[in-house]
Formats: C-alpha cells, sequence, structure tokens
C-alpha cells in the first residue's frame, strides 16, 4: 500500500525520539513514544475491523471512523491513528449533550466509533434501535491500552470515502452547520500554506524540534485540527487545554515562553479584559486570530500592551482552512494603511470581492 504523505510523516516523525516530551496535558507530560503507541493500536484496530481492502489497497483505507472528539490526548493519537490507517475521520462533538450526540451517531451509519469509555457508555449504544456500531474502540489514556468491542450479530460493512481524510462539522459560518469532506491533499496543501504566517521553509526531514506550541482550540474546530497535524508534521511537542480560559492559556505562555500562539477574536477579548501581566507574555511576537472578524482595534490594542502582532486568518471548514492571512513582514510594512483586510490571498486560492459589504 502507498500511503498518504500525511500518514507516512506522522509515522515518521513518531520514531524519531520516543522518549522526548510530546503532549502536555493537565500538568502531565506524555511522551513521543506514548502517542506512536496509541497511533499504531488505533491504526491496526481500524484496519482489521475495515473488512476488504479499500481503494487504498489496504483494509481500513477510505473507511469512515466515527470519533467523539474531545481535546485530549487519547483522542489526539486515536484520531491521528485513523488518518494513519488512511480512514476517514468522522468528527462528532460530545460536548452537546449524549442526546444530541445520540441523534449525530444515529444518523451517520457508522460501522466503527471512537471515543473515550465514558463518552461510548453515556451513548448506550445497545439501546440505539439498530443503530449500534459494529466495532467500537475506546481510548483514555494516551499510551495506555485501547479496548476494542464487536457487536453480536452480522458485521456491518464500514461505509468508505476514499481520498477523504477528514468529514468536519462546521460551525455555522456560512449556513447551518453540515460536514464537509477535507481530502488527504486538501490537509497536505493546508500544511504548507501554514508556513505562510511563520515566513520560514518547511522542515523536511522529520526531527524533533525545540520549543512548545500552544493548542487551545477544540479537536472539534479546524483550528484545533490543524495545529495538531501541524505540530507532529513540524517534531515540535504542544501543550493543550481541554477548554480555554484565559488564567490556563497564560499559565501555558509563561511556562513555555512560545514566539507565536493563536486566539479568537473573542478570547482576545477575554485576555485584554483580564489585564494579564505584559511580563507574562513577554515572548510572543505573534497571534493568529481568526474564526470571526477581528476589530481592528482590538488588534492595535493587543499590539501595544503586549508587543504582539495580531496576524488575521481567513478561514472556514467550508474553504479547507485559511485562505488568506496576514504574516509578520506584511503586518509591520501594510497594517498602518491596510488595517481590517483579511490579508495576503495563499499560493493556490483565487479571490474575487462580490459586494463591498
Amino acid at each position: 500500500m502507498t500511503e498518504s504523505p500525511i500518514a507516512e510523516r506522522i509515522d515518521a516523525v513518531l520514531r524519531v525520539g520516543p522518549d522526548a516530551n510530546a503532549i502536555e496535558f493537565d500538568g502531565r507530560w506524555y511522551s513521543w513514544g506514548d502517542l506512536a503507541a496509541t497511533v499504531d493500536a488505533v491504526r491496526d484496530a481500524v484496519r482489521e475491523a475495515g473488512g476488504e481492502p479499500g481503494a487504498g489497497g489496504e483494509p481500513g483505507a477510505g473507511v469512515e471512523v466515527g470519533v467523539l472528539l474531545r481535546t485530549r490526548p487519547g483522542i489526539v493519537g486515536a484520531m491521528l491513528g485513523v488518518l494513519c490507517a488512511g480512514g476517514c475521520v468522522v468528527s462528532i462533538n460530545p460536548g452537546r449533550g449524549a442526546q444530541r450526540t445520540r441523534e449525530d451517531v444515529a444518523g451517520l451509519d457508522l460501522g466503527i466509533l471512537i471515543g473515550s469509555s465514558d463518552d461510548l457508555a453515556a451513548l448506550d449504544l445497545a439501546d440505539m434501535n439498530g443503530a449500534t456500531q459494529a466495532v467500537t474502540i475506546a481510548v483514555d489514556d494516551l499510551g495506555a491500552r485501547i479496548t476494542v468491542a464487536r457487536s453480536a450479530g452480522e458485521a456491518t460493512v464500514p461505509a468508505q470515502r476514499p481520498g477523504i481524510a477528514v468529514r468536519m462539522l462546521t460551525s455555522g459560518t456560512t449556513g447551518p452547520p453540515k460536514r464537509i469532506d477535507l481530502s488527504y491533499a486538501t490537509l497536505e496543501h493546508v500544511l504548507i500554506g501554514a508556513k505562510h504566517y511563520e515566513s520560514r521553509a518547511a522542515i523536511e526531514e522529520p526531527q524533533l524540534r525545540r520549543g512548545v506550541a500552544l493548542m487551545n482550540s477544540p479537536l472539534t474546530h479546524l483550528g484545533g485540527l490543524f495545529r495538531v497535524l501541524l505540530s507532529v508534521n513540524d517534531g515540535r511537542s504542544f501543550a493543550m487545554l481541554e477548554r480555554f480560559d484565559v488564567d490556563g492559556w497564560v499559565d501555558l505562555v509563561r511556562r513555555h515562553r512560545p514566539a507565536t500562539s493563536t486566539l479568537v477574536p473573542t478570547a482576545l477579548r477575554m485576555v485584554l479584559e483580564a489585564n494579564p501581566d505584559p511580563a507574562d507574555l513577554s515572548s510572543l511576537r505573534s497571534v493568529v486570530c481568526g474564526t470571526a472578524p477581528l476589530d481592528p482595534a482590538d488588534g492595535d490594542e493587543f499590539f501595544a500592551r503586549y508587543g504582539a502582532r495580531v496576524l488575521i486568518s481567513y478561514a472556514a471548514t467550508e474553504f479547507g482552512g485559511p485562505v488568506a492571512g496576514w504574516n509578520m513582514a506584511d503586518h509591520e510594512r501594510f497594517w498602518d494603511t491596510k488595517k481590517g483586510s483579511v490579508g495576503r490571498v495563499q499560493p493556490g486560492y483565487d479571490l474575487r470581492v462580490v459586494d463591498p459589504d
């Protein structure tokens, strides 16, 4: 089987330094070896449950796998495991409550469902009137043993979406929430485009990089998904917040001293209102801000107070990620005269203004 470049890269990075720190969560560090153990276990379980070889030539390739996306290390490993199997991650948000999640799962007709033991138990799958999944995979702590369970009766043939990496539920930017198919090719393009904000070339050879990235967006959001993929692609460890709060974010910045972080406009406004000590945020040179329009005055206030430039990223799930944005060089040169702009169009995209408003 020919693996996708994303799967090959993930697998290569996971083998570089298994004892080194990979993910910090709730005061605990998990190693790259811990992450690799969960990725490998989930990949093998998906391939075993995937039935006959899919379009990619291997069991599991193209198979739709529902993932209950809590923003926790174990679920990060599960998501990467599905991608390494060549499968399709179907995003499910358990934070919407058990009843709405049950309704979501029942309407998806999935043959494989992954989540924490608690989230799977809360769904009461055996009582879902025929919507029971053929295979469930419980993933709790990163590096710990996973639990695979198969329902009684005739095996379900998992649905397939060859070439699709993620079916991501939109946030409603362009209309009612719906699932958008993001292909493996799209994710690869976005990972290349992300370097626009760093003004640096991608590292070709797998290696572990210094510094710690911050992940404070949920996995159910495109920003959280891309932060995980970008960090692993680059071999950079990252610190996770299950839910954003100002004190938790400031603590991560103070301890890990990153040069850049991400904040949605509402979170940036929360930080301004909380008014943390500028010394705690002194490492920041930039903050990437997207998902909603940014008031330029907030960007100016943040820069004046903390010395970090706020770089707008214009993106939506429907677009498959960012299509335009600011980097440091553009901000230094053009912000005073073009503030409010979505920035420079990224390579591979053409934009057209259809309404001045």
